[in-house]
Parts: structure tokens; sequence; C-alpha cells
């Protein structure tokens, strides 16, 4: 602990102090910046910007190669692919959201009729986050072309921007 007691040196020992602290955070923000781990999660955020910091970690933890992540179905219909059989889900944290009341804040089927909002149309109500769950999603490495069942080349997938659908879907294609 720090302190300064002298009266006559006291300012010019604040200053040094502060500025040999900050100095010290310097260096050592240098150093996480340029540990291996730091890469590493830059190149995690990078990968899934879209996605919750929680969220990337999560998928970095349980699937390091990931570069594209959906959900069963969004592989299904959006990108004519499959999951492959066998392969396990990467669980992320998806909000569970519900419009709500601007008086009282209650969901449409927690309102009570004695509330106030004087018939505020349920359009107008808000959306408000009410929790999370948990939710499955595949990374594409984990999927096939449901028209030739063969595994995509990630490589080639890896070249495409971080998750922009026109750049999965391009990529997708490209390998199908």
């Amino acid at each position: 602990m720090v302190s300064f007691d002298n009266r006559e040196t006291r300012d010019d020992e604040m200053q040094t102090t502060a500025e040999e602290w900050i100095s010290d955070l310097i260096a050592d923000t240098e150093d996480a910046h340029n540990s291996e781990a730091f890469q590493q999660w830059l190149d995690i955020q990078r990968r899934f910007h879209d996605y919750s910091t929680q969220n990337s970690l999560l998928i970095a933890l349980q699937c390091p190669h990931a570069t594209h992540v959906a959900g069963y179905r969004t592989w299904q219909d959006e990108f004519d692919r499959q999951v492959s059989k066998g392969k396990s889900a990467i669980w992320i944290w998806a909000p569970i959201t519900a419009k709500t009341c601007p008086v009282c804040g209650e969901t449409k089927s927690r309102h009570d009729d004695e509330c106030t909002s004087d018939g505020v149309p349920y359009d107008d109500w808000s959306t408000a986050l009410l929790s999370f769950k948990s939710v499955p999603v595949f990374d594409v490495s984990q999927t096939e072309s449901e028209a030739s069942s063969t595994k995509p080349q990630t490589s080639t997938i890896r070249r495409s921007p971080p998750h922009s659908h026109t750049a999965v879907t391009a990529s997708v294609t490209s390998v199908s």
C-alpha cells in the first residue's frame, strides 16, 4: 500500500508513483499481447466475432478448429448440408426473449388484467431478454453435402471471411 504522508514531497511522490505504475502496466500489457494465449484468443474472436465472448470461448474449448457453426436445421435448410453421423454437438448459450408489457414488465402469458397499461397494443410491447438456454451447434467440418455425401474440405472453407452467411454459402457450395 502506498501512502503520501510527507506534505513536502507528496505531489512529486504521487506523480512518480503513478508514472511508475502506468509504465509497469504498459510493459505487462505488451507482454500479454505477445503471448501465445492472447494470440489464440484473438484468433477465436476473429472467427466468431458475431458471438458473445462466452460463446466464442465455449466453441473454442469444444472444437478448437471450428470456423463456422450453425444449428442442425440451419445446416440442412440454409446450406443443404447434413451433420455427419456420430458428430458431437458444440454447446453454446442462446438468449430467450419475449415481448414484455411497457408498464408492468410481464410477458403476455403472465400479464395481469389489473395492469394499468391502458391497452397498449401487443405489437408495441418491447422485447426483453428473459434468460439463456443451452443449444447445440455444429461446425462445418462436422457436416457433409447432402448432394454428394462427402466431407467438406476445411482448408477451402477457412479462406472465407468468418461468419458471413454469403461467405459460408460460397465456401460450402464450392466444396460440394
